[in-house]
This record gives C-alpha cells, sequence and structure tokens, in this order.
C-alpha cells in the first residue's frame, strides 16, 4: 500500500500559513487550573449532535478522541488513528491506536470507529455529521480490531474534513443513554468532571492520555456575561477571554494581560437575495459593493483586527486568489451604475442581521444612504435570523462563516446551484462544473486553477458583498504560559499550557 493520495492532498490543502501566536516559557510544571470565559452553556455534549455551538466544539475537541486532529500549522496529526494509508483514490485504511483508552478505561478499537461511523451515517438518526459524508461513503469495515476501512463513492478530494467528528464509546452510549449527553466519556486529553447549568463547566486531566496528560490539572469554562468576564480578567480573577475590539487598548496597557492574534478562518459578507427585485441586477449589488467604506469600518470599529475580504476563501488557504477584482470605495461608481441600472432615484432594500451586528450594519447603513441606496435594517435573534436565511427570506442579511479549511467549504457548499447551504438565488453552470472538478481531482495545482477561476467569477458577479476576514484573537494572563491560539478552536492547545503557581 501507499502513503497518500488523499492523505498528502489533505496535508497540502489545509491553510498552510497558520502561524498560531505562541508565548513560550521555561520548565513546565503540572498543576492548576485555567478559568476560560464562556459566553453560554453548551445545549448538549453529544458528539452526534454538536451543531452550530462555539463552546460545545471547544470543549469536544479537549475531551474526545478523534481520527486525527487540525494541527495549529494546518496539518492534520494523527489521534485515534496512529496512521492511514490510501491504496486508491476510494479507499481509505486507518490503522487504529493500540492501548487507548476512553476516560473509563475500556481500551478504544475499532468496533468504537465503525459505531461512530454507522451512526452517523444512518438516515434515520439525523447526526449533525450525516450531510457531509452521506454522499461520499459507500462502506465501513472492520478488518482486525485495529483497523478500519472506508470505502468511498468516488474520489473526493476534501474527505478528511468530512471525519473530522469525535469517535464514540459504544459501551458508554448503550449503557448511559440519553445521560451521555451530559456526562460525556472520551479518549481526549481532558475528561468530563462537573456541570452546574449556566455557572461552569469543569474538565480534568486524563492521566492515561497516550501522548501524556496536560500540564494543567482543569480548565473551568465559566459561564458569564462580556462585561462582567471583562471586569473579571481585569482584576486577574479568570485567565483566558475573547477581549472585543473595543476593549483591546485598555486589555494591552494592563501589565499582566497579553493579547494575542492569528490569521482566522471565517469570512463576513453580506448575503444576497437575488431571485427578484433591485438586487437581481449585478450592477446594483456592485453598485453597494463600491459604496461600502470598509476600511473606515475595519479602522474604526474593528481596531485593525480583521482584513478586508475579497471573495470566500481566506488568505492563508493555498485556495485563495489574491488578483481578482476589487471594489475600492467609490461613492461616484456607485452613483454611476445605479442609474445605469434604472435607480437614478434611489432605492429601498431591507437588511436583517443579528442583534449583536446593529452598530456596524448602521454605520454600512449611512455609507450606502450617501448613494441614494436606503437600508431599512431588521434586528433578529439569531436562530430567527438562521430560520429566515435558509428559508430565502431576506434581501439583504449580514452574516459569516467560520472554520473554512478547505475551499470546497467556502466555494461548492455556498455557490453551487442546487446546495442547502446556497446563498439565495445564485446560479453558474460554469461555477457548478469548476467546483465538481475539484473536488474529484487529487492534483493540488489542478485545484487550485479551479478554484481561482471561481473567484474571479464571484467577485464580478457578487452573488455576496464580501466584507472582510476575521481574525483569531484571544487575551491571556501571564501566568499561563505557552499560550497559543489555534485558528480551529480545537483546545487540544491546551495540553502544552501550565501555569506558573
Amino acid at each position: 500500500m501507499k502513503k497518500a493520495g488523499i492523505i498528502v492532498l489533505a496535508v497540502f490543502t489545509l491553510c498552510l500559513f497558520f502561524a498560531s501566536t505562541t508565548v513560550f516559557a521555561e520548565e513546565p510544571q503540572y498543576g492548576g487550573r485555567i478559568v476560560i470565559r464562556a459566553a453560554q452553556d453548551p445545549m448538549t455534549l453529544n458528539p452526534f449532535m454538536l451543531g452550530g455551538q462555539a463552546y460545545a466544539w471547544d470543549i469536544s475537541y479537549a475531551i474526545n478522541g478523534y481520527l486525527f486532529v487540525i494541527g495549529p500549522d494546518g496539518e492534520f496529526q494523527p489521534d485515534v488513528a496512529e496512521s492511514w494509508e490510501t491504496p486508491d483514490n476510494t479507499t481509505l485504511i486507518f490503522n487504529i491506536r493500540e492501548g487507548m483508552k476512553f476516560h473509563d478505561g475500556v481500551e478504544l478499537t475499532a468496533d468504537d470507529v465503525v459505531f461512530t461511523f454507522e451512526k452517523n451515517l444512518d438516515p434515520d438518526f439525523a447526526s449533525y455529521w450525516h450531510t457531509g459524508i452521506r454522499d461520499h461513503i459507500d462502506s465501513v469495515e472492520k478488518i482486525d480490531d485495529y483497523t478500519v476501512q472506508v470505502n468511498l463513492v468516488e474520489p473526493f478530494a476534501p474527505i478528511f474534513y468530512s471525519l473530522l467528528f469525535p469517535i464514540v464509546p459504544q459501551h458508554a452510549w448503550e449503557e448511559k443513554g440519553e445521560d451521555f449527553a451530559y456526562e460525556p466519556v472520551g479518549a481526549g486529553p481532558f475528561k468530563f468532571k462537573e456541570w452546574r447549568p449556566d455557572d461552569r463547566f469543569v474538565i480534568e486531566a486524563f492521566d492515561d492520555f497516550y501522548a501524556g496528560r496536560p500540564y494543567v490539572d482543569e480548565l473551568e469554562f465559566r459561564n458569564m456575561d462580556y462585561d462582567t468576564a471583562l471586569m473579571a480578567f481585569l482584576n486577574e480573577e479568570i485567565d483566558v477571554l475573547e477581549v472585543g475590539t473595543e476593549d483591546l487598548d485598555m486589555v494591552e496597557e494592563h501589565d499582566k494581560l497579553h493579547v494575542v492574534n492569528a490569521p482566522g478562518t471565517s469570512w463576513f459578507y453580506l448575503g444576497v437575495n437575488q431571485s427578484e427585485g433591485p438586487l437581481a441586477d449585478e450592477r446594483v449589488r456592485q453598485a453597494i459593493s463600491y459604496a461600502i467604506n470598509r476600511e473606515e469600518i475595519i479602522e474604526n470599529i474593528y481596531h485593525g483586527a480583521v482584513q478586508r475580504a475579497t471573495g470566500p476563501i481566506v488568505p492563508v488557504s493555498w485556495g485563495h486568489n489574491p488578483d481578482v477584482k476589487t471594489y475600492p470605495y467609490n461613492p461616484g461608481q456607485a452613483v454611476r451604475l445605479l442609474r445605469e441600472a434604472g435607480y437614478e432615484d434611489g432605492v429601498t432594500i431591507e437588511l436583517k442581521c443579528s442583534s449583536g451586528a446593529v452598530s456596524t450594519m448602521e454605520i454600512i447603513q449611512s455609507q450606502l444612504a450617501l448613494v441614494g441606496i436606503e437600508i431599512e435594517m431588521v434586528p433578529m435573534e439569531w436562530g430567527l435570523l438562521t430560520e429566515d436565511i435558509n428559508n430565502d427570506d431576506f434581501e439583504l442579511h449580514y452574516r459569516a462563516w467560520t472554520r473554512q479549511t478547505d475551499p470546497e467549504r467556502g466555494i461548492n457548499r455556498q455557490f453551487m446551484c442546487d446546495t442547502n447551504t446556497n446563498i439565495a438565488g445564485y446560479c453558474n453552470p460554469r461555477v457548478d462544473e469548476l467546483a465538481e472538478k475539484a473536488v474529484r481531482t487529487l492534483d493540488i495545482e489542478e485545484r487550485r486553477e479551479y478554484y481561482f477561476e471561481i473567484q474571479e467569477i464571484l467577485a464580478e458577479e457578487l452573488p455576496a458583498i464580501f466584507l472582510w476576514y476575521g481574525f483569531t484573537r484571544s487575551a491571556h494572563h501571564e501566568r499561563v504560559n505557552n499560550f497559543s491560539i489555534d485558528p480551529y478552536y480545537s483546545y487540544r492547545t491546551y495540553m502544552h499550557m501550565w501555569l506558573d503557581n
């Protein structure tokens, strides 16, 4: 059997230039608790049902075993799978790490891996992971206690990204039933200790983790509103906080607090429903893009903590095209395009956004008003906004896509004609053709050519108004040594951190 095919591609197709910023110290020591602010409780820690819960993902990476994890530099790193092979373009063979234990002491074997795949593939089980693998995996076989073979329907270059799900212990799932979601058993470096709803979630170091136990004894995710958490952080009562841009200067002035930034994997945009009305005209969409002064917003609202966006593939990705058409701030050009489109007297467009985005959208609202585009803003609770977006019930909406890894996630899932996450009404057969070719070839250079052309098309047609790329930013107390940021929010990074006291 030969190494690679898909895995070599997978390593290269990750965002290769994630240089997570790290503060190093000498003489690591064991012990202590790192306290991290959490914005909310996880709704569930059922590994099959994580969905879009940010803090549930954070905890899941810490407590669960995965076939592999994404390292801070973007490469796949072995975890449950000690190694893997691809004898051909539709066969994956995973060699399971012998002696790896779940937190209850039971050994993790091929049976648990096959069980996890089968639950995720079961159409009647409604796993969060089902959609990402159902069309790509034909079957999963146990070869022996430490070998699992996955058979693909056809070559699919980004398949490894679809396999980033926790491996669930079959025995504990069947024994615990519904309680598993609230007392999870995993095989990661930390294990469940305590959950006080609306207060804190505590996990502790797992002594028998195959790579050695973490330095800290415990991680505590403390549920706090932001203002309370900021005061606690400034008073050195908590150790880690995602600091709002408006508070960066205050935190940076504190002698014992440090802010760390790293390139992120998110892109922010105005989604455009172009099925009817003024936004069906490409010239109106281009006028909006010309009328938004992104630099003003980046400087005054985000304090330089985001980067101007030109498309849906983040700059740290191998698939990012830096040479597409751009829309510098040019209100005169915006007015000319509106006149050409027949809107010399102006146009009114509704914009839906989450309540937390109102201040930023008000600036865009005022900028568009200068060229005759009146924005009627509709702030909404996040769940209702998502429902309206999914039902194409909007003209414009403000949103972000996060954790964009392979370009397939930024292109194929949002801009192909018939995907369920298509940005409303957009359909270009040439984009579909290129996107389909890009996931069927394992040649990285060929894939890059396809995605570069797609980005050129999107930059011209603007099925979305691309705004900015996010950074991953966090702050920590100086007593936390070897602090680093993982762009994928995988708290395996906490394995390597330690406390002075």
